[in-house]
């Protein structure tokens, strides 16, 4: 009976870990919603599992490492080396920002637990980029009418939608995703899941988000790097497209991407003939130097977040620097002043052992097609990461820092569960058993 089966243990948690996705997706895409509870419940469930099914809860160095690092050089570091720097009378309203940036990776140990749960129940990859691909249909209707309804306004988007710079590398980075999974389907619908990602990539573009064209080009050659061989004729489509969709952008008048260009070469003039870095890219320069300049003075563990922010307004009050801004605007600079070079380590860490393990589990299954998808999924979402972390922080926020965690975990958890899955019919053939070939997401497919 359905009640009884959907009550057991694994099916009752494999409900429950798909809908945490989903909220958490449509939370991000909306712009709304609380996201660290949910992470709450996925210790909640593995615990559960662990107790009704016995399970074990995975341990690979990989997301061992992943977690404690940023958790011990940048949130320790935040919340006992630098714990005595209040923030000014005037930088009051900044307290609950610094909390929440101090906190996240303590909260990002949760996803220690999020390998068992999808090691241990029938989540998979077809269900995961189903979610996506979700998010992305429900991105597209959303961001057209911030679009119209703003009238293209990027400082009206930006109130709807704040702060709107991570809210677009967010949702093209999720985009990419899809995108990569039109080149991995075989069929026809292959073309709508390309072609709905290059819509949504489009609708975010037309926010005048700058530091998220960047990536953009980057992540389309590193797929058709990975899938050439067997669809030269999905990228001659996606290049006739682009054109398309490009020629109609150009054709809406004062649309934002031309303005925002045109900024970008008064930004240019200014800075080199007028000696003027009152801009958005002179502000970015003179934040970088001041970085450099702060990690000098407290190399190992850097100067806090707190004391950088007041460093930087002091620098605005000065008027040597155009803006009060929350941080430096990259990454590596912004770690660098607040946690030194035991921060860079935390962030070198994040983002290249991950990427790493797709490298190579990329060369060691070439021929796994379902791997090959995970892990051009993946390598796209961290190069695209990185490359829009030079021009912002992209961890500032925890909605973001926990949107890469639970992507980059779940495709790990996917490709070790595909591997295992492998290994296990290679030992039933080995031994002359009966050879198991079912996938997860087929026995889904059966139930539906």
């Amino acid at each position: 009976m359905f009640h009884s089966k959907f009550f057991d243990s694994e099916n009752f948690i494999y409900f429950f870990t798909t809908a945490i996705y989903l909220i958490f997706f449509f939370n991000l895409t909306i712009n709304d919603g609380s996201d660290r509870s949910l992470l709450k419940f996925f210790a909640f469930l593995a615990i559960l599992f662990f107790f009704t099914k016995k399970i074990k809860i995975h341990t690979n160095l990989y997301f061992i490492l992943i977690t404690i690092t940023p958790f011990l050089f940048i949130s320790l570091n935040e919340i006992i080396i630098n714990k005595n720097i209040i923030p000014s009378n005037q930088l009051a309203w900044f307290s609950h920002t610094s909390e929440l940036y101090k906190f996240q990776f303590i909260y990002t140990l949760f996803f220690l637990f999020l390998p068992a749960l999808i090691l241990n129940t029938k989540f998979c990859s077809e269900v995961f980029f189903k979610i996506i691909n979700i998010t992305v249909l429900i991105s597209i209707p959303f961001n057209i009418y911030i679009n119209l309804s703003s009238n293209f306004d990027r400082d009206l988007i930006a109130k709807e939608l704040n702060p709107v710079i991570l809210y677009d590398y967010s949702l093209i980075a999720i985009s990419l995703l899809t995108f990569c999974y039109g080149f991995y389907k075989k069929n026809k619908t292959a073309y709508i899941f390309i072609f709905l990602s290059l819509i949504n990539i489009l609708l975010i573009c037309l926010h005048g988000t700058r530091g998220a064209w960047l990536g953009i080009p980057i992540i389309f050659l590193i797929v058709f790097i990975i899938f050439y061989k067997k669809n030269f004729l999905k990228i001659l489509t996606i290049f006739g497209v682009s054109l398309l969709l490009i020629a109609i952008v150009l054709m809406i008048p004062n649309n934002p991407i031309q303005t925002r260009l045109q900024a970008l070469k008064s930004d240019e003039y200014n800075i080199v003939h007028n000696q003027n870095y009152n801009t958005s890219v002179g502000t970015r320069l003179s934040l970088w130097e001041l970085s450099l300049e702060k990690f000098k003075e407290a190399p190992l563990t850097g100067i806090g977040i707190v004391q950088f922010k007041e460093d930087i307004c002091e620098l605005n009050r000065q008027g040597k620097i155009g803006e009060c801004t929350i941080h430096a605007h990259n990454i590596f600079f912004q770690i660098l002043a607040t946690q030194g070079l035991l921060g860079i380590l935390a962030l070198l860490t994040l983002l290249l052992l991950p990427l790493q393990f797709f490298i190579q589990s990329l060369r060691k299954n070439s021929n796994n097609e379902e791997i090959r998808l995970l892990c051009c999924a993946g390598i796209s979402f961290i190069v695209y990461i990185i490359i829009c972390g030079l021009t912002d922080f992209y961890f500032y926020a925890p909605r973001q820092t926990i949107l890469y965690y639970l992507v980059i975990f779940t495709l790990m958890s996917l490709i070790l569960k595909n591997l295992q899955h492998e290994s296990s019919n290679r030992l039933q053939k080995v031994s002359g058993g009966e050879f198991n070939n079912v996938n997860p997401c087929e026995e889904i497919d059966k139930e539906a």
